[in-house]
């Protein structure tokens, strides 16, 4: 870890002013020793690593684990805007930890990349609290939580389910599927959305698999901070379809209908009624169907009470067939 500070004039104005290096190997001792360079006192700003009770421009130390801090010391500030250059590359050897440069005055910690450059401004003002010399951290912490990840067999499709928290770096989500819980391919990818800092609830659908054993993993992905993480793997068993039509979720609870189709439905277009518990129509479509996995959205009425419905399905060839389904409120 290089970590260069700027110091910025009114005027834009913008020269080095001090800057320190940490240098990771499991040859280096934790301790000091004759390995670290000591920092002595600049006539100006003065900004060193902190390790116990020494202070160094040049710190050697085993590789870090996710637990480490890595402690800084800044003097002779003056009230001026300032800038950090913090730059990284192989300094531990879990890719699923991110480094947060921690601000005690602002209380904010902002994401580092892992290889790569990354800039901090900040300030120092009249506030006293703004010029403390131990102002600034490096922790870590891990890319993202899973609090569960479930995998769910319904048909020939897996439909599998995941929520996440403390996730702000992520990009996307990679699904991956096993069949011996060993070598996984990516089967397809979820984007991780906006609001990311908060508890998160993702969805996958893995259509068309092949009756049999499989396990499932999801892989968070921070492009930006060049690290990543995995879920735990969990396992299911596909049986043979039995039928080539299904809704999915049943009970329905998002405003729609979702009806999976199979490569082997008969190509055309098919009338869609729903029907409630006295015999009525409530709602009706029209869909049309290429011979391809597909999933259709068949829309109702958001003031249809809650309970037990059924969906009549008239195929191109005029056959029919009855799904049995519950719509519940929200």
């Amino acid at each position: 870890i290089a970590v260069n500070l700027y110091r910025i004039k009114a005027d834009g104005d913008e020269r080095l002013a001090d800057g320190v290096l940490a240098q990771f190997n499991d040859e280096y001792s934790i301790e000091s020793d004759y390995m670290d360079a000591v920092k002595f006192t600049n006539i100006n700003e003065t900004f060193s690593i902190k390790n116990g009770a020494n202070y160094f421009m040049q710190d050697r130390r085993p590789f870090l684990h996710y637990a480490d801090t890595i402690f800084f010391s800044f003097n002779r500030t003056r009230q001026l805007k300032y800038r950090f250059n913090v730059m990284i590359a192989d300094i531990m050897r879990q890719r699923n930890r991110v480094a947060y440069l921690q601000d005690k005055y602002l209380r904010t910690a902002t994401p580092l990349n892992m290889h790569g450059n990354t800039w901090v401004d900040f300030e120092v003002n009249s506030n006293p609290a703004s010029a403390v010399s131990d102002r600034f951290f490096i922790t870590f912490k891990r890319v993202a939580r899973f609090n569960h990840i479930q995998a769910d067999a319904v048909y020939n499709d897996v439909a599998v389910n995941w929520s996440v928290e403390n996730a702000s770096v992520i990009d996307k989500y990679e699904v991956e599927r096993s069949s011996d819980g060993k070598s996984f391919e990516k089967v397809g990818e979820v984007n991780a959305g906006e609001n990311k800092d908060v508890i998160n609830d993702y969805d996958f659908t893995d259509p068309g698999v092949e009756a049999g054993s499989y396990y499932y993993r999801v892989k968070a992905v921070s492009n930006g901070y060049a690290a990543f993480d995995y879920s735990d793997v969990v396992k299911v068993k596909v049986m043979k379809a039995k039928s080539e039509l299904y809704v999915y979720p049943n009970p329905v609870t998002e405003g729609s209908i979702k009806l999976r189709m199979s490569a082997t439905s008969p190509e055309g277009r098919y009338s869609i009624r729903l029907i409630n518990g006295s015999g009525q129509a409530v709602a009706v479509q029209q869909i049309q169907h290429i011979k391809a996995v597909s999933t259709q959205l068949i829309s109702y009425p958001t003031y249809l009470a809650g309970g037990s419905y059924q969906l009549e399905i008239t195929y191109p060839d005029r056959k029919k067939t009855i799904i049995n389904l519950v719509i519940q409120k929200q």
